[in-house]
């Protein structure tokens, strides 16, 4: 008897063990292996983020300013924090309101976690690049397979470029463009296929964080992707619906963001940006030669590394014989016509031949440095290997290594930054005094950057009385005023459209075109005893922005509440006809 049970409890074990087994295997099996090599690649050139501090690039130190100013008026409450009150030597910024806010609320999340300012930073520089690989991969996979997803992720990841933006520029907002760029196009391809609502939601969301990570790079790929979403659509055409959910996940998108863009686009007229960045262009136009070899260099802009890459050079050059060759005019045809024509487009935007076209659009003259459209180059000439798979998935392995290893190999020089800074958080906190940026974002009635610190944060310039500061934030001056004349006050601040000040709870007129006190917020207040109050409002365009956002949060919001109706339904359903 005992022999017996023993033998069911044997057998019922051995059961068990043969039924983990084969859901091990089943997941081992699943599990995608490229996808990890892809990720394991993508830590190589990040090896030197392991030391203390942060490498030096152009703008290292401004963004780590930028995130201590934005997670303080975060943390105050501010869920879009648009007013830089401690930059400026303390006059304040409207930066905030014109520099994509994606990296500082990714960010905010690590130094909420509890990280440094200075580690939060480097967090962000470091997983935008890894997710740039593993998006490419996906989207890579999705469209020619895993070998073709692998190369289009090496290719993306180590041109030299991208460490241009990352090492010497340390342009963290064009550094995680190069994130989203892929992830938007793996999922409108996926909304396209199948026009399945949780890829109308992947897609637009997508598209805004896209826009949210850097302004000029959604500008430069927008026509791309336009001419990529057309082209793919028009041969995985699957009926009229998907067209109505294409063009509805890109105005979702849009929505999504347009607190931010559409304040940046319109409220820009208040600032020094269209002054100087008028011809900005003018002196940094790359020598041609540079895009074939360069010699890295963290100086100035002249001196930066700008090649494309030996390996890119190689695609775009097979990529025309592949035009020249192919008699059928199908998807794959059109795609490489349209990543040749792209790519051929930024080598002339990139040269001076193109100034005719530099002088006379001023939305080109906005994106300041031609070099810029290097950008373009890297997406296009990765996404040219899909002219060796998109017909026949197999591949010579021999082109396959080749292909993975010489990108790696040659842009090896560039993985370690120049040199490296170890202030700590403490120097970005209270004593960093600058603006973040060369002027462009400041009033268009105020000048570049102030000099030196105010006296103090408010000042008595008219009139006798006694002033007590009761509460001051970054949006909001409280102050008690004991009045024994008439007086005139002036708040060491910048003036931007919508500060208001108030007195006794009543608005009153603000002057920041004094003669003495130029750009900065005066106003009067009468005699007596008064509690008088400064806060940064929502303008009109403000308001709609963020307004259209709310619409698009809680189109979403319908969108998921749908699908799990739907979820839930069709469990219902199958539960009836098991029964």
């Amino acid at each position: 008897m005992v022999r017996k049970q023993f033998g069911w409890w044997r057998d019922k074990q051995i059961s068990m063990v043969n039924g983990f087994n084969f859901q091990f295997k089943k997941a081992i099996y699943k599990l995608d292996f490229t996808l990890l090599f892809v990720i394991i690649l993508s830590f190589l050139p990040l090896w030197s983020f392991v030391r203390p501090g942060i490498f030096s690039g152009h703008d290292t130190e401004s963004h780590i300013a930028r995130l201590v100013v934005f997670y303080k008026s975060l943390s105050e409450g501010n869920i879009i924090p648009r007013w830089a009150g401690d930059l400026n030597m303390g006059y304040g910024h409207p930066i905030l309101m014109f520099l994509y806010p994606l990296s500082n609320y990714i960010g905010s999340f690590w130094h909420f976690l509890g990280f440094s300012f200075i580690d939060s930073v480097k967090i962000t520089f470091g997983s935008a690049y890894i997710f740039s690989g593993l998006f490419m991969y996906l989207f890579g996979k999705e469209i020619v397979g895993k070998n073709g997803g692998l190369l289009m992720a090496v290719l993306y990841l180590f041109a030299p470029y991208r460490f241009v933006d990352l090492y010497v520029r340390a342009a963290l907002g064009e550094h995680l463009a190069f994130t989203f760029m892929p992830l938007v196009l793996y999922a409108y391809t996926l909304l396209i296929k199948s026009g399945s609502d949780k890829f109308l939601l992947l897609s637009s969301l997508s598209l805004s964080l896209l826009i949210l990570s850097h302004n000029a790079i959604s500008l430069i790929f927008i026509p791309f992707f336009i001419f990529y979403l057309s082209i793919y659509y028009y041969f995985h055409r699957s009926g009229n619906k998907n067209i109505y959910k294409l063009i509805g996940s890109v105005l979702l998108g849009f929505l999504l963001a347009a607190f931010f863009w559409l304040p940046a686009f319109i409220e820009g007229k208040y600032t020094l940006r269209d002054i100087l960045t008028k011809d900005a262009y003018l002196s940094h136009f790359p020598i041609p030669a540079k895009l074939l070899f360069s010699v890295k260099s963290i100086g100035g802009f002249d001196d930066m590394p700008l090649e494309i890459g030996l390996t890119n050079w190689l695609l775009v050059i097979s990529g025309l014989y592949f035009l020249i060759k192919t008699k059928k005019r199908g998807l794959n045809y059109f795609l490489v016509m349209l990543l040749e024509l792209f790519f051929f487009a930024t080598l002339f935007l990139l040269s001076r031949l193109s100034l005719v076209l530099w002088k006379n659009i001023t939305i080109i003259q906005k994106f300041q440095f031609p070099w810029r459209f290097l950008s373009m180059s890297v997406l296009t000439t990765s996404l040219l290997v899909m002219q060796f798979y998109m017909q026949n998935k197999k591949m010579s392995k021999k082109l396959v290594v080749f292909l993975s290893i010489v990108p790696i190999l040659f842009s090896f020089y560039y993985w370690r930054p120049s040199v490296y800074l170890t202030k700590t958080d403490d120097f970005y906190i209270n004593n960093y005094q600058g603006t973040t940026d060369t002027g462009e974002s400041s009033p268009l009635w105020s000048i570049r950057g102030m000099e030196q610190k105010p006296k103090s944060t408010i000042e008595l310039i008219g009139g006798k009385g006694l002033i007590n500061e009761v509460k001051r934030t970054t949006n909001t001056h409280i102050y008690k005023i004991s009045a024994k004349t008439n007086i005139q006050l002036l708040d060491n601040t910048v003036y931007f459209p919508g500060w208001v000040a108030k007195v006794d709870g009543k608005n009153v007129p603000i002057e920041y075109q004094d003669l003495n006190h130029i750009g900065l917020i005066t106003f009067n207040v009468p005699k007596g005893d008064h509690e008088v109050k400064l806060e940064f409002l929502d303008t009109k365009v403000r308001k709609v922005s963020n307004a259209l956002s709310v619409i698009g949060f809680l189109i979403v919001f319908a969108i998921l509440v749908r699908q799990a109706v739907l979820k839930v339904e069709k469990l219902r359903k199958a539960s009836e006809f098991n029964v």
